[in-house]
């Protein structure tokens, strides 16, 4: 098998957060490969990434607010990546390993990628999270960016085929999805994020603090819009008296920001036991911000891979919450027990009114698809309506920020409506040490950096034992058709 002798690992930052802890566990992991290793990324903290890595900030690599120019800038943004490789490397790198290259924070970065493609530079494209993916503002500059307003070449920009040019994605169903668009097998790969707590200082098992009458509940996230910060909420709303509910980081996107800004005055407002922003000053580790917690909980719609379905158990901590079975079917597949998820949590359907809840959807559905060049089809309000509902409920995840606060305040009132929830605890008391003991020993023997590090250098060498040349082309739209099917479809992902 051929590994790489210099390696270049590219993204656009380095700040606190999911795909830094991944870049910085993929340097753990491959440090004893024999490979030189840079890191390439827009000006950032380099808080999350080994003492001693080497890393070179690359001006033009960072998220753009404005994606208008990038074109034109991407020529020079190839030249300095290939620059600063070649400087810390000490000659050119092998094999270049992108991070989330197509999510649409910047044009620059997949135009500057179809440059180095050209020159049969062997490429390995990481996808996080696609902008197919509710994220229309970002599909809708990208397509107007980097596609010129054609979807098809936008389709072989974004994800250009070559026969050196391979994908890793992080679970199942992105492959899938890949696939189905036309992505050759060969040239696919799977790629689940590795876990490991112990770069903290805490080491990856803490002590399970005893019972208590009250607790610490923490939402260890960047509560971004997609990560429903409101069902959070809602279980605040809902929780024993002294209970406490913090979440770790605030958004850094404007509009994003917006949104977190309301629900801090509203839980305000309501006096809810909110706590915002306790990992901000960065004086505790993740691991010991964990462990500080009495259980760790997500409410988020959607996930890349779901980093927080696995590290809570590595830190002894139980999981409570939202499940989301198309990311956590993977981890289920390999024995792990997630029964003290939900994966719905039901609201009477009157506590919104019907007809405010369609009205909602028929607003915000075709102005989703209009931003990626789409209509509606007779049917599909039916069908994400549907989808939402069961029977005289509604799951709490598919409201708007709007109809999620008239469900807080309706459960604020008092125990008799908190017993309309369905589930109507946050814990479902199934959280046995047993429990926690048996998913921290699965995680640790199948998502452990040495199992990362040997599946990322057989993906490497699958990627240098192919030779440059061109590829059949992937299909855009039905990526697009998968992705926007109306029963996938969520007020908080427009």
């Amino acid at each position: 098998m051929k590994y790489p002798r210099r390696l270049a690992i590219a993204h656009f930052h380095l700040r606190p957060g999911g795909v830094t802890r991944v870049i910085g566990h993929a340097l753990a992991a491959l440090s004893k490969s024999g490979a030189r290793v840079a890191v390439l990324a827009g000006p950032s903290e380099h808080r999350d990434v080994p003492e001693g890595s080497c890393v070179r900030e690359v001006d033009g690599l960072g998220y753009a607010e404005d994606l208008a120019g990038s074109a034109s800038a991407a020529e020079g943004l190839a030249g300095r990546l290939k620059e600063a490789a070649r400087e810390a490397l000490g000659g050119p790198p092998d094999l270049w390993h992108f991070h989330n290259h197509s999510l649409g924070k910047s044009a620059a970065v997949p135009l500057a990628i179809e440059r180095l493609a050209a020159e049969g530079q062997r490429l390995l494209l990481q996808i996080h999270d696609f902008p197919e993916d509710g994220r229309p503002a970002n599909y809708r500059s990208l397509l107007e960016h980097v596609g010129q307003k054609r979807a098809a070449l936008l389709g072989r920009r974004l994800y250009p085929q070559a026969l050196h040019i391979h994908y890793a994605t992080l679970n199942t169903r992105d492959l899938a999805f890949l696939r189905a668009a036309g992505v050759a097998l060969e040239r696919l790969h799977f790629l689940p994020n590795p876990v490991d707590l112990r770069d903290g200082g805490a080491g990856n098992v803490c002590p399970l603090a005893p019972p208590a009458k009250a607790g610490l509940f923490l939402y260890p996230t960047r509560a971004i819009r997609r990560k429903n910060i409101g069902e959070f909420l809602l279980w605040a709303a809902a929780g024993r008296k002294n209970d406490r509910f913090a979440v770790t980081l605030a958004p850094t996107s404007a509009g994003d920001r917006l949104i977190y800004d309301r629900w801090i005055a509203f839980a305000r407002e309501l006096m809810l036991p909110m706590e915002f922003e306790v990992g901000r000053d960065g004086t505790a580790s993740f691991p010991q911000l964990l462990a500080r917690a009495t259980a760790v909980v997500t409410t988020s719609v959607a996930e890349g891979f779901g980093l927080a379905f696995l590290e809570p158990w590595l830190a002894g901590r139980p999981l409570l919450g939202r499940d989301l079975p198309e990311m956590t079917s993977d981890f289920k597949n390999e024995g792990l027990d997630l029964s003290s998820l939900y994966a719905r949590l039901l609201v009477p359907l009157e506590w919104v009114d019907p007809a405010a809840l369609r009205n909602a959807i028929e607003g915000a559905w075709p102005a989703l698809l209009a931003a990626y060049g789409r209509s509606p089809r007779r049917g599909d309000v039916d069908k994400a309506f549907s989808a939402a509902c069961e029977k005289d409920r509604v799951d709490f995840g598919r409201l708007d920020e709007a109809l999620q606060e008239k469900v807080i305040r309706r459960v604020r009132t008092g125990k008799k409506s908190i017993r309309e929830l369905s589930p109507s605890l946050l814990s479902s008391g199934r959280e046995a040490a047993s429990v926690i003991e048996k998913n921290r020993r699965l995680a640790e023997q199948l998502f452990n950096l040495d199992q990362y590090g040997q599946r990322l250098l057989e993906i490497y060498s699958h990627i240098l034992e192919s030779e440059p040349g061109p590829a059949d082309p992937m299909n855009p739209d039905k990526l697009l058709d998968m992705f926007l099917a109306p029963d996938r479809f969520y007020l908080l992902r427009t």
